[in-house]
């Protein structure tokens, strides 16, 4: 009878740890946190800038304010995080030729795109929605130079983007999945939508949102416009539709 309840209970504690063990396997993968410290320089790929090392795609990568240095990414440089946040009063700043892909964007601080001679590409087809990208009333997108910005991901813009620099081939903003708008986008050249990379997207600029922009260009989706749409230089404001069907 005692080896009997002995041998019931080993294998009680067996399956108790056998259940235990597959408890902890399904919990889900928590991504590590990697903070900017820039102690060393601006160089977004330098290991001793990092409380982690360069951060990869199963890092969440913080922008802190008051680093001795903040981080610019260098010219055609490809990134992959889990997500960036942008904290208020921060910036982070993105050169030439440069792929940044995340899987959430929080920017309450400053994001620079210096695309002066070659594009700047966010979320670049890494994953199949194209993740999102939200600028909350305290944070800015600035496009600098005479090449485009391409944001692949859905943008919420409750704060400013502005892409007045330009080239004779446009150098403006180009939006390709939807997103809900109720800050300012001020520029040349707004490109929203194109069919060739996703369609079916609905661009909402909400009421409160303030577009003053001299050309854009609709090229697919639904493009609803809520908001004040005028010119920033006095130059006429013009909205095109491309297909016109």
């Amino acid at each position: 009878m005692r080896r009997s309840l002995c041998n019931t209970l080993r294998i009680f504690l067996a399956l108790a740890v056998a259940l235990s063990f597959l408890a902890g396997t399904n919990k889900p993968v928590q991504a590590e946190t990697c903070t900017w410290e820039g102690v060393t320089s601006i160089d977004w790929t330098n290991p001793a800038n990092w409380t982690c090392g360069v951060p990869g795609s199963s890092h969440d990568a913080i922008i802190p304010i008051g680093t001795p240095y903040q981080p610019t990414i260098p010219a055609t440089t490809g990134v992959t995080v889990n997500t960036i946040t942008i904290n208020s009063g921060a910036t982070l700043t993105i050169l030439k030729g440069s792929v940044v892909n995340a899987a959430t964007w929080t920017i309450n601080g400053a994001l620079i795109a210096n695309a002066a001679d070659s594009p700047i590409s966010l979320n670049s087809q890494p994953w199949p929605g194209g993740g999102v990208m939200n600028v909350s009333s305290t944070g800015s997108i600035t496009k600098l130079g005479l090449e485009d910005l391409f944001i692949y991901a859905e943008l919420n813009n409750a704060g400013s983007v502005i892409f007045t620099e330009h080239g004779s081939g446009y150098g403006g903003v180009a939006l390709i999945r939807g997103g809900a708008h109720t800050g300012k986008f001020e520029g040349e050249y707004l490109f929203v939508g194109n069919n060739d990379e996703v369609s079916g997207q609905i661009f909402n600029f909400n009421d409160g949102s303030d577009l003053r922009i001299n050309q854009v260009h609709a090229r697919g989706g639904t493009v609803n416009i809520l908001g004040t749409f005028s010119p920033p230089e006095n130059f006429g404001t013009y909205l095109f539709v491309q297909p016109t069907s």
